[in-house]
């Protein structure tokens, strides 16, 4: 009978402490996630990823996505004025369905070279006949409910050579991709939040090993996925292994010192 009590007392504890952490972790993101928002903190979401720079790095696998709203524009520094022959642009699936592709030799006063409308996405090559050191293609109307993103932006000069890799890039925005990928990118926390009451208010043994593997790994993929740590998931288990052995003896030292433990006839006034 006190055995029974006894359980449900820890079972009781445990589900209280489960809502003490959840409740926490949801108040925390949320404040988290609105100062984000606000412009307040930065909790490290990867727009790097969509920035300006990926169309112009030669990779057809990255690319560069802007804001889900008109009109953004992508403009690159050619370093120099150069005598441009033509421009090419590989569109993502979010393409321009209205564009303007503009020149300039100051990078403030600008002019259309080129104005498409009705376009369908795709790869749009249009010639140039110009001279210029930067080159800005200028939405002004979506195609798709999203942004403008681009897989590539190419410009050639008068002699045919790819003159646009790798120079400087700057962009109307970068796509903010909102609270859900915040979520993805602390996914590990999670984990940390499953484990917390498991080892603090544990119903056994068992639940308290279970606890630490949790929380263990959910700590370890957390500050990997924020690039604090530079160690991989191998060395990892490692230390976990020899963390999770620990415990076991500890808890095989604690039941080998209860007196219940030491076998019949080891408790008691001999008769």
């Amino acid at each position: 009978m006190m055995e029974r009590t006894e359980a449900k007392a820890r079972a009781v504890r445990q589900e209280r402490v489960a809502k003490m952490v959840w409740g926490s972790l949801f108040v925390v993101m949320g404040v988290l996630f609105t100062l984000h928002d606000m412009g307040r903190i930065d909790l490290g979401e990867p727009k790097d990823e969509l920035a300006a720079g990926r169309a112009l790095d030669g990779e057809v696998t990255t690319r560069w996505s802007s804001a889900f709203r008109d009109p953004q524009w992508l403009s690159v520094d050619l370093g120099a004025a150069t005598p441009l022959s033509r421009i090419r642009l590989n569109w993502e699936a979010a393409y321009a369905k209205d564009y303007e592709v503009q020149v300039s030799s100051d990078g403030s006063n600008w002019t259309t070279a080129r104005r498409v409308t009705d376009a369908h996405g795709g790869v749009d090559e249009h010639e140039l006949g110009q001279t210029a050191r930067y080159v800005r293609v200028m939405g002004t109307r979506r195609g798709t409910p999203y942004g403008y993103s681009l897989w590539e932006l190419q410009v050639f000069d008068s002699a045919g050579h790819l003159i646009s890799q790798g120079k400087p890039a700057t962009a109307s925005s970068t796509e903010d991709r909102g609270p859900f990928f915040l979520w993805v990118r602390f996914w590990p926390l999670m984990l940390v939040a499953t484990g917390l009451p498991l080892l603090l208010a544990p119903r056994n043994d068992a639940n308290q090993l279970v606890g630490l593997v949790l929380v263990a790994l959910g700590t370890f993929l957390q500050l990997q996925g924020l690039g604090l740590v530079p160690w991989g998931l191998r060395q990892t288990s490692s230390v976990l292994l020899v963390v999770v052995g620990v415990v076991i003896l500890l808890q095989s030292q604690r039941r080998s010192d209860r007196p219940d433990d030491r076998g019949p006839g080891s408790t008691g006034n001999a008769s």
